[in-house]
């Protein structure tokens, strides 16, 4: 895990930072943001022993204050924003295995699909 948080730091030239939140899951402070200026909520973790990038739930939540995905429609287009991505979702937590060892195109890939949730409602 570390040697993606030190990638990152690189290759953000020093305009990003983490926090470990829990053992293992670590809060991303990138230059990424919502429509309402808020950060997106991004974190470094693994799921099934890969290092991912997910959300844990939180752009559904955030989605939910404006939108809800309450019709077979709405969560027909969610997940084929996902599917037609990359990503997968389990219990609301979208994520992504981080792509052979490339944390950054993962992570801008990742905040371009987050966006394209966002943009539902």
């Amino acid at each position: 895990m570390k040697q993606y948080l030190e990638q990152l730091k690189k290759e953000f030239g020093g305009h990003t930072d983490f926090s470990e939140k829990r053992p293992g899951i670590y809060q991303l402070r990138v230059p990424f943001y919502y429509e309402d200026g808020d950060m997106m909520d991004i974190f470094l973790t693994t799921i099934k022993g890969e290092p991912c990038i997910s959300d844990f739930g939180l752009t559904l939540m955030r989605l939910s204050y404006t939108y809800n995905i309450d019709t077979p429609n709405k969560d027909r287009i969610f997940h084929r924003i996902l599917l037609e991505n990359g990503l997968h979702e389990n219990d609301g937590n979208i994520f992504t295995p981080i792509i052979s060892n490339s944390i950054m195109k993962t992570l801008m890939h990742f905040a371009m699909v987050i966006s394209k949730v966002m943009s539902m409602q």
